[in-house]
């Protein structure tokens, strides 16, 4: 039986934007800042925070926060995959999770 928080985590991704974002994030080799994930994904910064936010809520994204050097206050970042993200999460190189 699947999981209530799995099949939320699918739905999410239904979005286009969300799942380009998950799978830009998934690829990277460390973290990713929402300046750098709007701008791989060519949406506006606050458009990618308000989907990072959604996958972060979700279990789907780790997030830590930073200071950027030269750059005042704390700043968010977003690493892949959480510990929880499983095969509901697409791999990079795939459009979408596993449907049935």
């Amino acid at each position: 039986m699947t999981d209530l928080h799995d099949l939320e985590g699918i739905a999410l991704l239904r979005e286009p934007v969300r799942r380009q974002l998950l799978l830009h994030v998934r690829a990277a080799e460390g973290p990713v800042s929402r300046d750098d994930a709007a701008a791989a994904v060519g949406v506006s910064r606050s458009l990618a925070a308000f989907h990072l936010d959604r996958l972060a809520a979700a279990g789907l994204l780790e997030v830590e926060y930073r200071r950027v050097s030269g750059l005042t206050g704390a700043r968010r970042s977003s690493t892949a995959p959480a510990a929880g993200c499983s095969s509901a999460c697409p791999r990079p190189g795939t459009s979408s999770p596993a449907t049935s």
